[in-house]
Protein backbone atom coordinates (compact mmCIF):
# COMPACT_ATOMS: atom_id res chain seq x y z
CA UNK A 1 0.00 0.00 0.00
CA UNK A 2 1.18 3.37 -0.72
CA UNK A 3 1.98 5.68 2.44
CA UNK A 4 0.74 8.46 0.34
CA UNK A 5 -2.82 8.08 -1.81
CA UNK A 6 -2.93 4.71 0.37
CA UNK A 7 -3.37 2.74 -3.05
CA UNK A 8 -2.55 -0.69 -3.31
CA UNK A 9 0.61 -2.03 -5.04
CA UNK A 10 2.37 -4.33 -6.16
CA UNK A 11 5.06 -5.61 -3.93
CA UNK A 12 7.85 -5.38 -6.50
CA UNK A 13 7.04 -1.65 -7.09
CA UNK A 14 8.92 1.21 -5.48
CA UNK A 15 7.25 4.12 -7.00
CA UNK A 16 3.85 4.29 -6.78
CA UNK A 17 1.63 4.45 -10.17
CA UNK A 18 -1.17 5.72 -9.08
CA UNK A 19 0.17 9.39 -7.77
CA UNK A 20 3.79 8.86 -8.64
CA UNK A 21 5.63 9.13 -5.21
CA UNK A 22 8.26 7.13 -3.53
CA UNK A 23 5.77 6.15 -0.37
CA UNK A 24 5.94 2.51 -1.26
CA UNK A 25 7.32 0.18 1.93
CA UNK A 26 10.45 -1.22 1.07
CA UNK A 27 9.72 -4.44 2.94
CA UNK A 28 10.05 -5.73 6.50
CA UNK A 29 14.24 -4.25 6.39
CA UNK A 30 16.19 -3.82 9.52
CA UNK A 31 15.64 -0.51 9.01
CA UNK A 32 11.65 -0.78 9.37
CA UNK A 33 11.22 -3.62 11.49
CA UNK A 34 12.41 -3.97 15.19
CA UNK A 35 13.22 -7.71 14.12
CA UNK A 36 11.79 -8.52 17.92
CA UNK A 37 13.37 -6.28 19.82
CA UNK A 38 16.70 -7.54 18.29
CA UNK A 39 19.31 -4.25 18.72
CA UNK A 40 18.01 -3.83 22.32
CA UNK A 41 18.86 -7.07 23.31
CA UNK A 42 22.29 -7.16 21.97
CA UNK A 43 22.75 -3.98 23.73
CA UNK A 44 21.92 -5.31 26.67
CA UNK A 45 24.03 -8.44 26.00
CA UNK A 46 27.25 -6.08 25.34
CA UNK A 47 26.51 -4.37 28.52
CA UNK A 48 26.45 -7.98 30.41
CA UNK A 49 29.56 -9.17 28.87
CA UNK A 50 31.71 -6.03 29.14
CA UNK A 51 30.42 -6.24 32.82
CA UNK A 52 31.33 -9.92 33.23
CA UNK A 53 34.92 -8.65 31.52
CA UNK A 54 35.39 -6.03 33.86
CA UNK A 55 34.90 -9.03 36.52
CA UNK A 56 37.16 -10.91 35.71
CA UNK A 57 39.86 -8.75 35.31
CA UNK A 58 39.09 -7.55 39.38
CA UNK A 59 38.53 -11.67 39.87
CA UNK A 60 42.41 -11.17 38.95
CA UNK A 61 43.08 -8.67 41.07
CA UNK A 62 41.70 -10.22 44.01
CA UNK A 63 38.91 -7.47 44.20
CA UNK A 64 36.13 -9.62 42.94
CA UNK A 65 33.43 -10.19 45.13
CA UNK A 66 34.12 -5.76 46.58
CA UNK A 67 34.07 -5.12 42.72
CA UNK A 68 30.61 -6.55 42.09
CA UNK A 69 28.92 -4.90 44.88
CA UNK A 70 30.77 -2.06 44.93
CA UNK A 71 32.47 -1.38 41.54
CA UNK A 72 35.51 -1.49 39.91
CA UNK A 73 38.27 -0.25 40.56
CA UNK A 74 38.35 3.42 39.14
CA UNK A 75 41.37 2.67 36.83
CA UNK A 76 40.02 -0.66 35.51
CA UNK A 77 36.43 1.06 34.71
CA UNK A 78 38.88 4.00 33.06
CA UNK A 79 40.54 1.09 30.87
CA UNK A 80 37.61 -0.08 29.59
CA UNK A 81 36.73 3.36 28.65
CA UNK A 82 34.67 5.43 31.35
CA UNK A 83 33.99 8.90 31.47
CA UNK A 84 36.72 11.03 32.40
CA UNK A 85 36.67 14.87 31.41
CA UNK A 86 40.83 14.92 31.58
CA UNK A 87 41.28 12.15 29.34
CA UNK A 88 38.60 13.12 27.01
CA UNK A 89 40.82 16.31 26.82
CA UNK A 90 43.62 14.55 25.65
CA UNK A 91 41.63 13.43 22.46
CA UNK A 92 39.98 10.22 23.71
CA UNK A 93 36.54 10.89 21.97
CA UNK A 94 35.47 7.55 22.18
CA UNK A 95 34.73 8.09 26.15
CA UNK A 96 32.00 9.87 24.91
CA UNK A 97 30.21 6.63 23.62
CA UNK A 98 31.90 3.34 25.44
CA UNK A 99 30.62 4.93 29.02
CA UNK A 100 26.83 3.70 27.36
CA UNK A 101 28.09 0.22 27.53
CA UNK A 102 29.88 -0.38 31.10
CA UNK A 103 28.28 -0.35 34.55
CA UNK A 104 29.53 -0.12 38.19
CA UNK A 105 28.08 -2.74 40.42
CA UNK A 106 26.01 -5.76 39.75
CA UNK A 107 22.86 -3.57 41.11
CA UNK A 108 23.78 -0.59 38.53
CA UNK A 109 23.86 -3.35 35.61
CA UNK A 110 20.51 -4.97 37.42
CA UNK A 111 18.58 -1.72 37.59
CA UNK A 112 19.85 -0.58 34.08
CA UNK A 113 19.69 -4.12 32.52
CA UNK A 114 15.83 -4.50 33.46
CA UNK A 115 14.95 -0.59 32.27
CA UNK A 116 16.31 -1.41 28.77
CA UNK A 117 14.64 -5.03 28.70
CA UNK A 118 11.48 -2.97 29.32
CA UNK A 119 11.49 0.23 27.11
CA UNK A 120 13.87 -0.73 24.43
CA UNK A 121 12.16 -3.22 22.85
CA UNK A 122 9.09 -0.56 22.41
CA UNK A 123 11.19 1.88 20.92
CA UNK A 124 12.45 -0.74 18.58
CA UNK A 125 8.92 -1.94 17.60
CA UNK A 126 7.76 1.62 17.19
CA UNK A 127 10.79 3.37 15.69
CA UNK A 128 12.27 0.62 13.48
CA UNK A 129 15.42 -1.12 14.68
CA UNK A 130 17.77 1.82 12.71
CA UNK A 131 16.23 4.48 14.81
CA UNK A 132 16.47 2.90 17.68
CA UNK A 133 20.49 2.43 17.59
CA UNK A 134 20.65 5.96 16.58
CA UNK A 135 18.40 7.47 19.13
CA UNK A 136 19.91 5.00 21.66
CA UNK A 137 23.79 6.01 21.14
CA UNK A 138 22.74 10.09 20.10
CA UNK A 139 21.19 10.48 23.64
CA UNK A 140 23.80 8.73 25.25
CA UNK A 141 26.14 10.92 23.65
CA UNK A 142 24.29 13.89 24.92
CA UNK A 143 24.25 12.49 28.40
CA UNK A 144 28.12 12.14 28.88
CA UNK A 145 28.19 15.79 26.92
CA UNK A 146 26.21 16.92 29.85
CA UNK A 147 28.86 15.32 32.25
CA UNK A 148 31.26 16.55 30.58
CA UNK A 149 29.93 20.06 31.07
CA UNK A 150 29.78 19.84 34.62
CA UNK A 151 32.95 17.53 35.14
CA UNK A 152 31.41 14.40 36.00
CA UNK A 153 33.13 10.91 35.31
CA UNK A 154 31.44 7.62 35.32
CA UNK A 155 29.73 5.20 33.66
CA UNK A 156 26.25 3.48 32.54
CA UNK A 157 23.41 3.05 30.23
CA UNK A 158 20.81 5.18 32.36
CA UNK A 159 21.73 8.17 30.25
CA UNK A 160 20.85 6.62 26.78
CA UNK A 161 17.97 4.61 28.84
CA UNK A 162 16.53 8.09 29.99
CA UNK A 163 16.90 9.29 26.08
CA UNK A 164 14.56 6.45 25.12
CA UNK A 165 12.46 7.30 28.18
CA UNK A 166 12.01 11.17 27.16
CA UNK A 167 11.67 10.37 23.66
CA UNK A 168 8.56 7.66 24.54
CA UNK A 169 7.15 10.33 26.77
CA UNK A 170 6.74 12.54 24.11
CA UNK A 171 5.36 10.28 21.73
CA UNK A 172 2.71 9.73 24.18
CA UNK A 173 2.10 13.69 24.22
CA UNK A 174 1.88 13.75 20.48
CA UNK A 175 -0.07 10.07 20.12
CA UNK A 176 -2.88 11.44 22.53
CA UNK A 177 -5.77 9.56 23.24
CA UNK A 178 -5.47 6.88 26.02
CA UNK A 179 -2.95 4.96 24.51
CA UNK A 180 -0.96 7.86 24.45
CA UNK A 181 -1.70 9.02 27.85
CA UNK A 182 -0.73 5.64 29.20
CA UNK A 183 3.01 5.21 27.41
CA UNK A 184 3.11 9.34 28.28
CA UNK A 185 2.33 8.68 32.47
CA UNK A 186 4.19 5.36 32.55
CA UNK A 187 7.43 7.54 31.05
CA UNK A 188 7.32 9.84 33.51
CA UNK A 189 7.09 7.25 36.26
CA UNK A 190 10.09 5.88 34.96
CA UNK A 191 11.66 9.34 34.83
CA UNK A 192 11.15 9.93 38.13
CA UNK A 193 12.24 6.44 39.70
CA UNK A 194 15.60 6.83 38.18
CA UNK A 195 16.18 10.56 39.65
CA UNK A 196 15.16 10.08 42.82
CA UNK A 197 17.58 6.33 42.86
CA UNK A 198 20.09 8.89 41.50
CA UNK A 199 19.79 11.14 44.35
CA UNK A 200 19.94 8.23 46.74
CA UNK A 201 22.70 6.12 45.16
CA UNK A 202 24.63 9.80 43.96
CA UNK A 203 24.51 8.45 40.64
CA UNK A 204 25.39 10.96 37.66
CA UNK A 205 21.47 12.75 37.23
CA UNK A 206 23.38 15.20 35.15
CA UNK A 207 23.63 12.81 32.56
CA UNK A 208 20.10 11.28 33.27
CA UNK A 209 18.99 14.61 32.64
CA UNK A 210 20.58 15.40 29.31
CA UNK A 211 19.66 12.09 28.36
CA UNK A 212 15.90 12.89 29.16
CA UNK A 213 16.55 16.16 27.09
CA UNK A 214 18.07 15.39 23.96
CA UNK A 215 15.13 12.56 24.07
CA UNK A 216 12.65 14.57 24.11
CA UNK A 217 13.92 16.95 21.59
CA UNK A 218 14.42 13.91 19.27
CA UNK A 219 10.60 12.84 20.08
CA UNK A 220 9.41 16.11 18.62
CA UNK A 221 12.46 15.33 15.39
CA UNK A 222 11.79 12.27 14.52
CA UNK A 223 8.69 10.78 13.24
CA UNK A 224 6.98 8.03 15.58
CA UNK A 225 7.16 5.38 12.75
CA UNK A 226 10.27 2.87 11.03
CA UNK A 227 10.85 4.82 7.75
CA UNK A 228 8.34 4.40 5.44
CA UNK A 229 9.79 3.92 1.77
CA UNK A 230 13.16 2.91 0.22
CA UNK A 231 14.80 6.23 0.31
CA UNK A 232 14.47 6.65 4.14
CA UNK A 233 15.02 3.03 4.74
CA UNK A 234 18.49 3.50 2.67
CA UNK A 235 19.04 6.50 4.66
CA UNK A 236 18.38 4.95 8.24
CA UNK A 237 20.00 1.99 7.00
CA UNK A 238 22.97 3.70 6.38
CA UNK A 239 23.04 5.71 9.68
CA UNK A 240 22.28 2.42 11.85
CA UNK A 241 26.04 1.14 9.76
CA UNK A 242 27.44 4.52 10.65
CA UNK A 243 26.86 4.09 14.63
CA UNK A 244 27.82 0.35 14.70
CA UNK A 245 30.60 1.59 13.05
CA UNK A 246 31.70 4.16 15.75
CA UNK A 247 30.67 1.43 18.63
CA UNK A 248 33.36 -0.71 16.96
CA UNK A 249 35.94 2.04 16.38
CA UNK A 250 35.16 2.99 20.02
CA UNK A 251 35.70 -0.10 21.73
CA UNK A 252 38.56 -0.82 19.18
CA UNK A 253 40.59 1.81 20.58
CA UNK A 254 39.85 0.77 24.04
CA UNK A 255 40.97 -2.16 23.70
CA UNK A 256 44.22 -0.45 21.69
CA UNK A 257 45.12 1.89 24.56
CA UNK A 258 43.79 -0.93 27.47
CA UNK A 259 46.23 -0.41 30.42
CA UNK A 260 47.52 2.70 30.11
CA UNK A 261 45.37 4.32 32.79
CA UNK A 262 46.66 1.39 35.02
CA UNK A 263 49.81 1.29 34.26
CA UNK A 264 50.32 5.37 34.72
CA UNK A 265 48.32 4.90 38.07
CA UNK A 266 50.98 1.70 38.87
CA UNK A 267 54.01 4.86 37.88
CA UNK A 268 52.08 7.67 39.65
CA UNK A 269 51.58 5.39 43.04
CA UNK A 270 55.09 4.50 42.68
CA UNK A 271 56.68 7.94 42.64
CA UNK A 272 54.07 9.07 45.28
CA UNK A 273 55.56 6.48 47.74
CA UNK A 274 59.13 7.03 46.64
CA UNK A 275 59.03 11.05 47.57
CA UNK A 276 56.56 10.18 51.07
CA UNK A 277 59.14 7.71 52.31
CA UNK A 278 62.18 10.10 50.51
CA UNK A 279 60.83 12.47 52.78
CA UNK A 280 60.53 10.34 55.63
CA UNK A 281 63.95 9.89 55.47
CA UNK A 282 64.99 13.25 54.93
CA UNK A 283 63.48 14.02 58.29
CA UNK A 284 65.12 11.14 60.36
CA UNK A 285 68.44 12.04 58.37
CA UNK A 286 67.91 15.91 59.36
CA UNK A 287 67.32 14.67 63.22
CA UNK A 288 70.65 12.64 63.16
CA UNK A 289 72.41 15.78 61.95
CA UNK A 290 71.18 17.95 63.91
CA UNK A 291 72.34 15.53 67.33
CA UNK A 292 75.73 15.14 65.69
CA UNK A 293 76.19 18.95 65.58
CA UNK A 294 75.12 19.10 69.34
CA UNK A 295 77.57 16.53 69.79
CA UNK A 296 80.16 18.48 68.06
CA UNK A 297 79.34 21.44 70.24
CA UNK A 298 80.36 18.96 73.27
CA UNK A 299 83.29 17.65 71.88
CA UNK A 300 84.44 21.44 71.62
CA UNK A 301 84.59 22.35 74.82
CA UNK A 302 85.30 19.00 76.42
CA UNK A 303 88.73 19.37 74.23
CA UNK A 304 89.06 23.00 75.75
CA UNK A 305 88.06 21.62 79.36
CA UNK A 306 91.46 19.79 80.77
CA UNK A 307 91.00 16.55 82.12
CA UNK A 308 87.74 15.75 80.23
CA UNK A 309 87.30 12.20 79.28
CA UNK A 310 85.87 12.54 75.25
CA UNK A 311 82.67 10.11 74.95
CA UNK A 312 83.14 7.82 71.45
CA UNK A 313 80.39 5.93 72.09
CA UNK A 314 77.60 8.55 70.97
CA UNK A 315 79.44 9.16 67.83
CA UNK A 316 79.15 5.53 67.04
CA UNK A 317 75.83 5.41 67.68
CA UNK A 318 74.90 8.06 65.46
CA UNK A 319 77.24 6.92 62.65
CA UNK A 320 75.19 3.43 63.16
CA UNK A 321 71.47 5.72 62.85
CA UNK A 322 73.21 7.21 60.05
CA UNK A 323 74.18 4.02 57.75
CA UNK A 324 70.11 2.93 58.49
CA UNK A 325 68.52 5.21 56.84
CA UNK A 326 67.41 4.18 53.37
CA UNK A 327 69.45 5.72 50.56
CA UNK A 328 67.37 9.02 49.26
CA UNK A 329 69.21 9.43 45.86
CA UNK A 330 73.38 9.94 45.13
CA UNK A 331 74.20 12.94 45.99
CA UNK A 332 73.15 12.64 49.87
CA UNK A 333 74.63 9.10 49.88
CA UNK A 334 78.11 10.79 48.86
CA UNK A 335 77.24 13.09 51.60
CA UNK A 336 76.75 10.14 54.40
CA UNK A 337 79.88 8.61 52.85
CA UNK A 338 81.63 11.49 54.22
CA UNK A 339 80.15 12.36 57.73
CA UNK A 340 80.65 8.63 58.64
CA UNK A 341 84.21 8.75 57.36
CA UNK A 342 85.08 11.87 59.16
CA UNK A 343 83.09 10.37 62.62
CA UNK A 344 84.98 6.93 61.97
CA UNK A 345 88.26 8.41 61.78
CA UNK A 346 87.30 11.24 65.30
CA UNK A 347 86.44 7.90 66.82
CA UNK A 348 89.44 6.29 66.20
CA UNK A 349 91.67 9.36 66.80
CA UNK A 350 89.94 9.62 70.66
CA UNK A 351 90.39 5.85 71.14
CA UNK A 352 94.09 5.77 70.29
CA UNK A 353 96.01 5.96 73.65
CA UNK A 354 99.96 7.22 73.75
CA UNK A 355 99.21 10.26 71.48
CA UNK A 356 100.77 13.55 72.33
CA UNK A 357 97.95 16.13 73.91
CA UNK A 358 98.76 18.99 71.27
CA UNK A 359 98.69 16.72 68.12
CA UNK A 360 95.98 15.00 69.69
CA UNK A 361 93.72 18.03 69.85
CA UNK A 362 95.43 19.80 66.24
CA UNK A 363 94.39 16.64 64.48
CA UNK A 364 91.17 16.66 66.21
CA UNK A 365 90.42 20.13 65.55
CA UNK A 366 91.17 18.96 61.46
CA UNK A 367 88.97 16.46 61.90
CA UNK A 368 85.84 18.48 63.30
CA UNK A 369 86.16 21.41 60.61
CA UNK A 370 85.86 18.21 57.41
CA UNK A 371 83.00 17.36 59.41
CA UNK A 372 81.26 20.15 59.56
CA UNK A 373 82.12 21.13 55.98
CA UNK A 374 80.32 18.03 55.27
CA UNK A 375 77.30 18.54 57.37
CA UNK A 376 76.83 22.13 55.77
CA UNK A 377 77.34 20.36 52.10
CA UNK A 378 74.29 18.23 53.59
CA UNK A 379 72.23 21.68 54.86
CA UNK A 380 72.47 22.47 51.47
CA UNK A 381 71.32 19.67 49.95
CA UNK A 382 68.14 19.55 51.93
CA UNK A 383 67.65 23.34 50.95
CA UNK A 384 67.47 21.65 47.21
CA UNK A 385 65.92 19.09 47.10
CA UNK A 386 62.95 20.53 50.08
CA UNK A 387 60.30 20.74 46.93
CA UNK A 388 60.88 18.09 45.09
CA UNK A 389 60.04 15.97 48.58
CA UNK A 390 56.86 17.65 49.74
CA UNK A 391 58.45 19.31 52.41
CA UNK A 392 58.99 23.00 54.06
CA UNK A 393 61.73 24.61 55.79
CA UNK A 394 60.70 25.88 59.19
CA UNK A 395 62.63 28.82 60.82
Amino acid sequence: MCQACRAFVNPSERVCPHCGLDSVPAGRTFANTDSNGFVSMLILTVNVLLFIGITAVEIKNGRGAEALMKGPFTMVLLDFGSFYNPLVNQGEWWRFITPNFLHIGVWHILFNSYALYQIGPLVEELYGSAKFIFIYLLTGIFAFVASYVFHIGGAGASGAICGLIGLMAVYGYRAGGTFGKTIMNSMIRWAVIIIIFGFIIGANNVGHIGGLLSGAVLGFLLKGTPPENSTNVKLWNTVAVICGLLIVISFALVGKNYGNVQTAYQQSSTETNRIKQGGENIIALNRIIINLENEMNKLVGNMNNQGTTIDTGTLKKLSEQMAAIPSIDEKSDQIRLKINDSLKKLVQHFETPNQPKGAKTETAGVLLANLKNSINEFNNWVDSVLNDYGLIKTP
